[in-house]
């Protein structure tokens, strides 16, 4: 069955489920926070492959939408790992790379961003619902 352009393939559900698991600490951390890792491996790898395609055109097309998802992988691998490690209660963490504030938030990402709150600070922390 083909899905629409709003619904989420297996491998969506997959990152979306790991890391909500990890920012509301619904299971074993350290474990979904590898398992997170291993995705964040394959979008890495993906985006790869996309930025060799010989087709520009279409390379060109998907670009902003798997440099997006690949960007927040970016910030979720280190964050999760860093919440698996145990973190007090309104900690925050400090990424290596950079985020800009208020950009588009939109399908997968959105969902997964709204998992990470950002502050004006450039520091992040879980979001405070259903903590």
């Amino acid at each position: 069955r083909w899905k629409t352009c709003q619904e989420l393939g297996e491998r969506g559900r997959a990152l979306l489920a790991c890391v909500t698991s990890v920012v509301r600490g619904a299971s074993d951390r350290a474990e979904d926070a590898e398992k997170l890792s291993r995705i964040c491996d394959d979008i890495v790898r993906l985006f790869d492959r996309i930025t060799r395609m010989q087709e520009r055109d279409l390379m060109f097309a998907l670009f902003p939408y798997i440099w997006e998802l690949r960007e927040e992988s970016d910030l979720l691998r280190p964050f999760c790992a860093w919440l698996a490690r145990g973190q007090p209660r309104g900690a925050r963490f400090h990424p290596e790379t950079n985020h800009l504030v208020h950009t588009y938030r939109g399908g997968l990402v959105a969902s997964l961003q709204q998992l990470v709150k950002m502050h004006p600070d450039g520091t992040f922390s879980p979001s405070e619902e259903e903590q």
